[in-house]
């Protein structure tokens, strides 16, 4: 497994971002490897599945983490990771890159079956676009939900609401109406992390 990172980094120098062993789990550490952009990833992934010291023939999981308002958003907000499997050697990969909200991600679907959905998971709740996916259709939601439940700017309380109509005798969709004051206040996003200096000296007042 190792000397496939090796060999990525000869074939492309400056291709890989960091290498991590991660121990948590003594008896089988796992790699953790984050690379430059998803141009080296994508050759990445190919040489992990072809290469004979790696032999990663399953895609186990593909997630995304939101760094909205974090310094590790100006790479890209959103950072896409990748768990491969081999199972030859028993061991565990995970890849991943960043990219930024507008721009369009490869599928790996030709290389693993597993991409397919795991691909449409990712569109669903953070609205990545995958392009030259086979069928890249929401799978979570409903097809005429709005906005992206796991982006950090989504309100909790949604967009829309549904309820039983009687008239109808179904179920129907509504603008969602809340009658708190506090929903029409402007506030800052939570998630943005401003300067704390101010913070810093309010609590050493209350410690003082």
């Amino acid at each position: 497994m190792h000397k496939a990172v090796r060999l990525l980094s000869k074939i492309i120098p400056g291709a890989l971002d960091s290498v991590i062993v991660d121990y948590r789990d003594f008896a089988k550490p796992q790699l953790v490897v984050h690379v430059k952009n998803q141009e080296i990833f994508f050759l990445f992934l190919l040489l992990l599945k072809s290469h004979s010291r790696a032999l990663c023939q399953s895609l186990c999981d593909l997630t995304a983490v939101d760094w909205l308002g974090l310094s590790a958003s100006s790479r890209g907000r959103f950072q896409l990771v990748y768990n491969v499997l081999s199972y030859y050697f028993n061991t565990r990969i995970q890849i991943s890159f960043f990219v930024s909200e507008c721009s369009n991600v490869h599928s790996v679907s030709s290389l693993f079956c597993s991409a397919a959905w795991l691909e449409r998971e990712v569109w669903d709740m953070f609205g990545v676009f995958f392009i030259d996916h086979p069928d890249l259709r929401r799978i979570l939601t409903d097809y005429g939900f709005v906005g992206f439940p796991l982006r950090k700017d989504f309100p909790l309380s949604g967009y829309e609401e549904l309820r039983y109509d009687e008239t109808s005798k179904g179920v129907v969709y509504e603008p969602l109406e809340m009658s708190q004051e506090l929903r029409l206040l402007d506030v800052l996003n939570p998630w943005v992390v401003q300067d704390s200096t101010l913070s810093l000296k309010v609590v050493g007042s209350l410690i003082g």
